[in-house]
């Protein structure tokens, strides 16, 4: 899959309704980019393909989480190590000041919270 395929798929979402989305780091009706959406669904593919496409992994959004923040609010541990993998930062934070790992413990995604530790303790 190519990050155009995602793209094309997004088109009659919410988050994108009357825009044309031709970018990869295009913001949609509520601040989010498409990798936003696809790390919040958890497709694993489509994230693959988005990042394959140059999205930026830090992107805020809405609320100003990240396409990280949004995967680990929904306990999407594949989708949480591949971001991490591509090199988003586990330590940015969002408008209240929560990191990542902190909305996956507030959540008690204790599965995304042992990954991003597995992925920190890696990187020393």
């Amino acid at each position: 899959m190519r990050a155009i395929e995602v793209l094309h798929r997004y088109v009659d979402l919410p988050e994108f309704a009357g825009l044309t989305l031709i970018d990869v780091n295009q913001t949609g009706n509520y601040g989010n980019t498409p990798l936003h959406v696809a790390s919040t669904r958890g497709n694993i593919e489509e994230v693959d393909a988005l990042v394959a496409g140059s999205s930026n992994l830090d992107s805020k959004g809405e609320d100003g989480m990240t396409p990280l923040h949004r995967a680990t609010q929904q306990g999407h541990v594949a989708v949480v190590k591949r971001l991490l993998q591509a090199g988003a930062l586990p330590d940015v934070t969002d408008d209240d000041g929560y990191t990542p790992r902190q909305v996956a413990n507030l959540l008690k995604h204790h599965d995304v919270v042992d990954a991003i530790d597995e992925w920190c303790k890696a990187q020393t």
